[in-house]
């Protein structure tokens, strides 16, 4: 029953990639008859539940913080690992979503924000809306 909520963000990482497997066969079409824009386009769909799966849910566990000292026979582990004779150490349940915010979810939005900045300037600004130039103030 505890792991409910896994499983639904499982199944919803599934759905995504699933109907962006459409535009994943019509964006290698594209690059294969030479339209590069669409078909990068199209792939982006694909590309994007891809990279959000992995930068939040595998990044944290190849990134973490007990495993590295553990492996190199380490027995002083950081106070936030807990070890376990079937699968080594691993951060402790209660500060494990914690890991995977600040080693998957925090690189994830500054990645994003980058080509965000390029591609929409009004979106990915740190200001107001109203301090953007050519903007409609009221």
């Amino acid at each position: 029953m505890q792991d409910i909520p896994w499983i639904i963000v499982m199944l919803g990482y599934a759905l995504a990639i699933l109907l962006a497997v459409p535009s994943l066969f019509a964006g290698i079409w594209d690059l294969l008859r030479g339209r590069w824009t669409m078909g990068a386009g199209r792939l982006l769909v694909v590309v994007g539940p891809l990279l959000v799966f992995i930068l939040i849910e595998i990044l944290p566990h190849v990134l973490n913080p007990c495993t590295i000292p553990y492996k190199l026979g380490s027995r002083d582990l950081p106070g936030i690992c807990q070890t376990n004779p079937e699968w080594g150490a691993d951060v402790e349940d209660r500060y494990h979503l914690l890991d995977h915010a600040i080693a998957g979810a925090l690189p994830l939005a500054a990645l994003y924000r980058l080509p965000l900045r390029r591609w929409r300037p009004d979106v990915g600004a740190l200001r107001s809306p109203s301090r953007i130039p050519g903007r409609y103030r009221s």
